[in-house]
């Protein structure tokens, strides 16, 4: 695996959900942040597709966790 492209697509996931954190705030809203960045993941190197699942991964694990 290369990690330079792994970085890159974790990086470029990061921005993403930044960029539309509002989204965050509902179900829908995630779910959809969720499946632009999936479709972000096709056509990509596998490592750079590796960055962007990781963030994925990060949200759903945070989805039903209560706000603090």
């Amino acid at each position: 695996m290369n990690l330079f492209m792994k970085l890159e697509g974790r990086r470029f996931a990061s921005d993403l959900v930044l960029s539309a954190r509002s989204l965050l705030h509902t179900h829908a809203g995630t779910q959809e942040l969720i499946g632009n960045l999936q479709l972000a993941c096709t056509g990509r190197p596998a490592s750079y597709a590796a960055g962007i699942t990781e963030i994925i991964d990060l949200i759903r694990s945070q989805e039903d966790r209560p706000c603090a």
